[in-house]
């Protein structure tokens, strides 16, 4: 019998959803304009900015996220018939590290392709900072490292990946 908490795994699964939205929307100028500087172009970014559908976009989520997770942590540990330290740490490098590091790895390369296409239009200011330049062999070691060194460049949201690895090897 699992004794995984499902509901819990499906709302921190929305949840990661919702954050992967927010994070392409405000790629888009007309929404950056609204959630950063409440600016708004038109009465439906007012509505959805100022409204609770504020949750289903902003980042409000990232915030219900890590509870969650710290949850699901917690009670993990609360459990008698726990894992072993080493084990957790094992477990924890491969779900966290792992696919972190292939992604930056990804990312690298995409910014080494296409660094040099920008100023699209319609596009914010955050999307513009983004691959604007080719990361430094010391950015690279950084990354292999989770030390925050010019990550915004390469994959500005991969911070809270750092957080985790970091608040599950203390836990």
């Amino acid at each position: 019998m699992s004794k995984r908490i499902e509901y819990l795994d499906s709302m921190r699964g929305l949840t990661s959803l919702t954050v992967v939205s927010f994070h392409a929307l405000v790629s888009f100028e007309i929404f950056y304009e609204a959630n950063y500087n409440q600016n708004y172009t038109n009465l439906f970014m007012r509505f959805i900015t100022e409204s609770p559908l504020k949750l289903t976009w902003g980042g409000v989520a990232v915030c219900l996220f890590f509870v969650l997770s710290g949850y699901v942590l917690t009670n993990m540990f609360s459990k008698p018939d726990r894992r072993s330290y080493s084990d957790f740490i094992g477990r924890r490098f491969i779900r966290i590290y792992v696919p972190y590091i292939i992604i930056m790895a990804i990312s690298v390369v995409l910014v080494s392709i296409f660094h040099q296409y920008k100023n699209a239009e319609g596009m914010s200011l955050l999307f513009e900072r983004r691959w604007d330049h080719m990361p430094s062999l010391k950015a690279i070691i950084a990354y292999i490292l989770m030390v925050h060194i010019d990550t915004t460049n390469v994959n500005g949201v991969v911070w809270t990946l750092y957080h985790e690895m970091r608040i599950s090897i203390m836990f």
